[in-house]
């Protein structure tokens, strides 16, 4: 569902600003009436979406409304503008039984204003893409993106421990947001707090999915020299990516980066890109095997020819599961137990102890 339209950033490599034209955003109260009218319609997963969909602004709020929840929403901004953090947190108020996802995010754009919502809003998923493009302060600078990997690091790290629960589950146990374990259950922490009494303290004791951490990757920058590109990779193993997309750079008409020479070959391109996808297969794998053993919500997307069904995790895992309900279909939620895991998708068999799969329109 887009919400903007064009770039205001000027990245030295791309074409957006000329093509779309600057910045321009839709109004906040014609974007919560379409998610509400989508979520009457049935629709289980509104992804919101602009080339920097984080630095969204309104001018004035939406009328007839109900507040934001939590004290780090602004409602306006200093600038007097109705931001990004607070759309999420009116998006995630609407009724009904959805998701809440977008894409794609600048990383000077990503406020601590808005990670705190992410923690707080139960329907955002905890699937944050955050291209870094590469992992040398020279070529960021060239390339115009406005941060320091040092700044980019220091965001991720931001991110993980306000978004990541700090205390594990144990393995038969579901990592459903909202589940809280019975007394029993809670005999398998290892690390619960006395005070964890209440409620909302047992629900901060429950294992969560991680965070997952995508990224965006450009190798062969015009000068990108070895050097420079191993600091790249070095990135890519410090961050720990679940997902990267690398392109080999590409020269694009009417950018600054046009007017520099397309100095690394096509060879060493393909060289360098392949050596990002081994580390990139590496911590894909670690990061999928946290979930063994572990029961996960997924949206059902679709069955497979060999009866499979097919869906997605609230982190973009994609999965493969087993299930004997005749009445499921896609649009509907249900636990699996996950069994096996993979670089780039996780298998398993629908939860039988979990009954009442949450079935769509």
């Amino acid at each position: 569902m887009p919400i903007g339209n064009g770039c205001d950033n000027f990245c030295s490599y791309c074409v957006v600003p000329y093509a779309r034209g600057r910045e321009v955003y839709r109004p906040a109260g014609e974007i919560l009436d379409e998610v509400k009218d989508l979520v009457k319609q049935g629709y289980r997963e509104i992804i919101l979406i602009a080339q920097n969909v984080n630095s969204y602004k309104s001018e004035e709020p939406p009328l007839n409304f109900p507040l934001c929840k939590g004290e780090n929403v602004s409602l306006l901004t200093k600038e007097g503008r109705f931001n990004f953090a607070d759309l999420l947190n009116m998006v995630n108020q609407i009724p009904g039984d959805f998701w809440i996802r977008f894409f794609t995010s600048h990383p000077k754009d990503m406020s601590d204003q808005l990670i705190k919502v992410l923690a707080k809003c139960e329907k955002v998923c905890h699937q944050i893409h955050l291209p870094a493009q590469v992992g040398d302060d020279g070529v960021l600078k060239r390339m115009n993106r406005g941060y320091t990997v040092s700044d980019y690091v220091k965001l991720i790290k931001k991110i993980k421990n306000i978004l990541n629960d700090q205390i594990p589950m144990a393995n038969d146990q579901t990592n459903f947001k909202l589940q809280i374990p019975n007394s029993k259950q809670f005999s398998n922490f290892r690390l619960i707090p006395p005070e964890a009494k209440s409620t909302s303290l047992l629900r901060q004791a429950v294992w969560q999915l991680p965070v997952s951490i995508t990224t965006d990757i450009i190798v062969g920058f015009p000068g990108e020299t070895k050097k420079q590109f191993d600091r790249t990779a070095e990135l890519m193993r410090r961050v720990k990516f679940d997902m990267a997309y690398i392109a080999k750079y590409s020269p694009r008409p009417g950018t600054s980066a046009f007017k520099l020479a397309d100095n690394v070959s096509r060879k060493e391109k393909v060289k360098r890109a392949k050596q990002l996808d081994r580390i990139l297969r590496q911590t894909a794998l670690v990061n999928n095997k946290k979930y063994l053993g572990k029961t996960v919500e997924v949206l059902v997307e679709s069955k497979t020819k060999a009866g499979e069904w097919f869906g997605k995790t609230a982190t973009g895992k994609d999965i493969r599961f087993s299930a004997d309900s005749e009445a499921l279909k896609a649009g509907d939620f249900i636990k699996v137990k996950v069994t096996r895991a993979k670089e780039f998708c996780l298998s398993g068999a629908a939860a039988k102890k979990y009954k009442g799969v949450r079935f769509g329109n």
